[in-house]
């Protein structure tokens, strides 16, 4: 299902608790670059929307990026021996 289905009821929930006057940029990702989702979110009053641009059919995707494992691996390793420690 498409995630643009989905964003009209989201910013309305988010309008009904009073948190859309909150947003002062919206940043979707590249599905919502077309007119139906620049509609939606001028509808709610977002009217700064921060979308990446579409790619041309066929574009390569580019190299995937490597992510360093740094510090998660640290909080992941501590999380996982606290949550066992009890089973020990």
């Amino acid at each position: 299902r498409s995630d643009q289905a989905l964003l009209a009821p989201t910013l309305s929930a988010a309008d009904q608790r009073g948190l859309v006057c909150d947003i002062e940029t919206l940043h979707p990702d590249r599905g919502y670059a077309g007119d139906p989702a620049t509609r939606v979110c001028e509808h709610f009053g977002v009217n700064d929307v921060m979308r990446p641009p579409k790619r041309p059919p066929g574009a390569a995707r580019g190299q995937p990026k490597t992510v360093a494992l740094g510090k998660r691996w640290t909080i992941e390793r501590t999380n996982s021996w606290l949550s066992n420690l009890g089973k020990i």
